[in-house]
C-alpha cells in the first residue's frame, strides 16, 4: 500500500494538536504565572496520562490562591454614626443617693424626690415633659 505524503503530514499535525492538550494544564499555569504552576506541571507530566490527573491539573491551573485571600471590611464614618448606641448601664442607687442629696441641700422637695425614687425603682412612669 502506497501512502501519499498528505497523509503523514496530517498524522504529525494530529500528533501535534494531541500533545498540546496533553501539556495544556502546565502551558495555561505558566502563561498565566499561577504560583504553584511547578507542581501543576508535575502532575500533569506524571499523572496527566490518566484522564483524572489531567483534568485534576486543568481545574488547578484555573484556580488561584491569591484569589482567595481575606479581604478587609471596614465601617464607614458615617454609617457607624447612624448606628444605635446600646443602652447604657444605670447605677439607680447611686442615682437616688444623688438625688437625696439634692433634697437634703433644698433643691428638691419631697415631693420631687419620691417622684424621681419612683421613677427610678420603675414603680412609675418616666415623667411626661409640658408641650
Amino acid at each position: 500500500m502506497q501512502d501519499d505524503g498528505g497523509s503523514v503530514f496530517m498524522g504529525f499535525i494530529l500528533l501535534g494538536i494531541l500533545v498540546g492538550l496533553y501539556f495544556l494544564p502546565g502551558i495555561v499555569a505558566s502563561n498565566r504565572k499561577h504560583p504553584q504552576q511547578v507542581a501543576i506541571w508535575v502532575l500533569n507530566i506524571l499523572g496527566g496520562w490518566t484522564l483524572v490527573g489531567w483534568v485534576c491539573a486543568i481545574v488547578w491551573t484555573f484556580t488561584n490562591s491569591q484569589d482567595a485571600r481575606p479581604v478587609n471590611v471596614s465601617i464607614e464614618p458615617h454609617a457607624a454614626a447612624n448606628m444605635p448606641n446600646p443602652p447604657a448601664e444605670r447605677d439607680v442607687p447611686a442615682e437616688i443617693e444623688r438625688f437625696a442629696k439634692l433634697h437634703a441641700a433644698g433643691f428638691l422637695t419631697g415631693e420631687e424626690f419620691a417622684a424621681k425614687k419612683r421613677q427610678l425603682l420603675s414603680l412609675d412612669e418616666a415623667p411626661q415633659s409640658a408641650a
